[in-house]
């Protein structure tokens, strides 16, 4: 959810950002035709445009938000700022089968991405009813 927010947080700047930069300054012999001109100006000015929305301000804050990084060394995982953004209470069990599992889960996030149903299913969590199998 965080990360939708950090989504358009940056698109928001960008539209901002854009209506102010413009090709309006490039001699007229480098400028296409007018049916041309719009489609170009807008790719002309992207870059730019992305380089001053997607500040490590705005990309961090969603990462923050979901505990994917922690507000210290904003370098590594915030378990429990991870597990607030769940939307039912955890249980105590729960709650310890995150945390025998995480390191597991942790790893295996690095090596491919992410962690397949499969995996949650073998460490004995059930994801429809965030229940815990074992």
């Amino acid at each position: 959810m965080a990360g939708r927010h950090a989504y358009y947080r940056v698109f928001r700047h960008m539209r901002q950002l854009h209506s102010k930069i413009s090709l309006a300054d490039v001699p007229d012999d480098l400028n296409p035709p007018h049916k041309r001109c719009t489609l170009i100006d807008f790719i002309a000015c992207i870059p730019q445009t992305m380089t001053r929305a997607c500040t490590s301000k705005g990309i961090l804050h969603g990462f923050l938000e979901n505990g994917m990084i922690d507000s210290n060394t904003k370098r590594y995982p915030d378990y429990d700022r991870m597990l607030a953004t769940c939307r039912s209470d955890i249980s105590e069990q729960q709650y310890n089968l995150c945390l025998i599992s995480f390191p597991t889960l942790l790893k295996i996030i690095l090596e491919k991405g992410h962690v397949p149903d499969s995996v949650f299913a073998d460490l004995g969590f059930k994801t429809k009813n965030w229940s815990v199998s074992k």
